[in-house]
């Protein structure tokens, strides 16, 4: 009897033993927050500036825009940021911590197909295969496997698909959970479902969450321009955090501003002044004022926590510019600022990916009597800082409108020569003769030295477009071609070429507002160097006209601000879309990436110290005609 009490009993403990078992070894996981997960298993690959185990430490900032990713209370998250700050490494943990702590179905929304590839190649993979965590919980990508390619990675429980802004199909083609937005103030003001317009592509995304009473939205973005910027808006509208960090000196809690960066005793070596300053008198309101060294920079992170302007507002909104950064000096911050005075492009960029503010445009018309003063007399038909010549070409009912163009180093241009062909465009025995003849010529630099036209764009979106295709496609060997404009805000300046007309040609779409703010920028600068726009005796008041006869207006459609461009009552804008042409024509050609190249070369050696090495006359590009060119000019000129 006691042996069968015993066996009992070792069997009711054997049982008890199981059950304890079983209910460590199947409990669920703890939750993590997004930052405790990151700091836990993200891995970052040998690509990245500091490859290795994350580290939220690193830029403490991070840590509660992270946690309010996994925060199940907070239903969007708003990043307002400058570049450079770690943005887009908290969408990719956020995605991590999707795949391995809460499957979902979730959307990635990028400006385009193209970045779509881009972040999905370089940024994603990346972190699946170097991140041990997620090695495996995704299936490789294969011809085989439809259910996970590029644009679509399933897991366990749910999948990511990541579309461009401009594809309507991926943005209302699926329920989903959780949206991911990244560089909204990119994206076109309409998805695009063949030729017709569909909506503001975030609105349409987010109806596609509706469903989820937990939903989540991320949304992180650079601003652009102050009206037009959705990041803007809708960081208004959340709760407005700022990063505050404490003086070391007397304590005092602060958000870093721009106007504090004392650099004008020695921008070599910049400190920050403590305290808030009233904006009118910039007198000290508040802190002790004393200067504050960058070595400091880490040790007030550390301490800092994020305020909000508006507690209990049902959005989490964040604003961090580059001065928190730790992989940006102030010294190299106010080095970009003196860089761009003068330069209202160069101001615009600052301001968007230094400050991570908005830019306000002021007087976006260029007054013609100004550019009139700055014509010149060039010393010979191609004055020696050109390097390579580009031609815009209108077409008109009875004529071509024609502009050569010149361009150097940092963008610096010169108007060469303006003509109008005349002629029926419908014919080709009509003004495209004339056109061939001035194409195939050659003009002579100031050092002597011959050049040929080497890229060359047409509009094809007028009453003529199947002679310019048939036109173009005949010259594509000469690198002449087929351009048709979009006025779509966010469109990027040149689109990949597609051949999807009867005729076979290459077309490119442009984003012709893009465009016109370079050029409109340029025209503003006032100093002979990067981005001055030269300007010929041979070019009349009525040209300038033309060049300057359009303005920026702001109208609001849905409550929804949108920025184009109108011509202005009585003036012509034929000299305006030529000089938009020829710039599409220098980046199709391929040659403007090496005249940039060329650029950053001249700065890094004045930066060394050392005078560059005659950068004018620059080299010409090789006058080999063909569709692509792999010239070696700027790599010669470097040696």
């Amino acid at each position: 009897m006691r042996t069968a009490v015993e066996s009992l009993r070792g069997a009711a403990v054997a049982l008890e033993h199981e059950r304890i078992h079983r209910r460590t070894a199947f409990a669920p996981a703890s939750r993590l927050t997004l930052s405790e997960w990151a700091d836990q298993y993200r891995i970052l690959g040998p690509t990245s500036p500091e490859p290795g185990k994350w580290r939220t430490a690193r830029a403490p900032y991070l840590r509660e825009i992270l946690d309010a990713c996994s925060d199940p209370t907070i239903e969007r998250v708003v990043v307002e940021k400058s570049a450079q700050v770690g943005g887009t490494e908290v969408l990719l943990n956020f995605v991590g911590y999707i795949i391995d702590q809460e499957p979902s179905t979730t959307l990635a929304i990028l400006p385009t197909g193209d970045a779509v590839k881009m972040w999905s190649k370089e940024r994603l993979t990346p972190m699946l295969r170097e991140t041990p965590r997620l090695r495996g919980r995704v299936k490789e990508s294969g011809r085989r496997d439809s259910a996970n390619t590029m644009h679509v990675k399933q897991f366990t429980g749910g999948y990511l698909a990541m579309v461009g802004s401009n594809s309507a199909v991926g943005l209302r083609s699926r329920p989903v959970r959780r949206i991911l937005a990244d560089e909204v103030d990119a994206y076109g003001v309409s998805a695009r479902a063949s030729a017709s317009k569909e909506g503001d592509p975030l609105s349409l995304a987010i109806k596609r969450t509706q469903n989820f009473w937990n939903r989540k939205i991320v949304e992180n973005s650079t601003p652009t321009n102050r009206g037009a910027s959705r990041i803007e808006e809708d960081f208004l509208e959340s709760d407005q955090r700022h990063y505050h960090v404490p003086c070391p000196h007397c304590g005092y809690m602060q958000r870093l501003r721009w106007g504090n960066l004392d650099y004008k005793t020695d921008p070599e070596h910049v400190v920050y002044r403590c305290g808030d300053l009233d904006e009118k008198t910039g007198e000290l309101k508040a802190g002790c004022g004393a200067p504050i060294t960058e070595d400091r920079k880490g040790w007030m992170l550390e301490r800092g926590r994020w305020i909000a302007a508006y507690p209990g507002r049902r959005w989490a909104g964040f604003h961090v510019w580059a001065a928190y950064s730790p992989w940006s000096s102030w010294v190299q911050l106010v080095r970009e600022w003196r860089a761009a005075q003068g330069n209202p492009e160069l101001l615009r960029v600052f301001v968007n990916t230094v400050l991570g503010e908005s830019w306000e445009e002021r007087g976006e018309q260029v007054e013609h009597g100004a550019l009139m003063a700055r014509r010149e007399q060039y010393p010979a038909e191609v004055p020696a800082g050109v390097g390579v010549l580009t031609v815009g070409v209108d077409v008109q009912a009875d004529r071509l409108e024609v502009t050569v163009w010149g361009f150097g180093v940092a963008e610096e241009s010169w108007v060469i020569q303006h003509e109008t062909i005349h002629g029926d465009p419908a014919r080709m025995d009509g003004p495209w003769p004339k056109l061939d003849l001035l194409l195939s010529r050659t003009w002579t630099r100031a050092d002597g030295l011959a050049m040929r036209i080497s890229s060359t764009a047409i509009d094809s979106g007028g009453h003529h477009t199947d002679t310019v295709y048939r036109y173009c496609k005949a010259r594509r060997g000469m690198n002449v071609w087929a351009i048709k404009g979009s006025s779509e805000p966010g469109h990027a300046p040149v689109s990949k070429p597609t051949k999807g007309n009867r005729i076979g040609a290459l077309l490119f779409m442009l984003g012709t507002e893009a465009i016109k703010d370079k050029l409109y920028a340029q025209l503003r600068v006032q100093a002979v160097g990067a981005g001055y726009v030269h300007l010929p005796w041979s070019v009349d008041e009525e040209w300038i006209q033309q060049l300057t006869a359009e303005v920026v207006r702001v109208h609001y459609k849905n409550k929804r601000p949108q920025r184009h461009y109108e011509k202005l009552p009585g003036r012509r804008n034929e000299a305006l879309d030529c000089a938009v042409y020829a710039y599409a024509a220098f980046i199709i050609s391929g040659l403007r990436e090496k005249m940039n190249d060329l650029a950053r070369l001249l700065d890094a050696r004045a930066e060394a110290g050392r005078q560059p090495a005659a950068p004018a006359p620059v080299p010409a590009p090789p006058t080999r005609r063909g569709t692509r060119r792999r010239s070696g000019w700027v790599e010669s000129w470097r040696t």
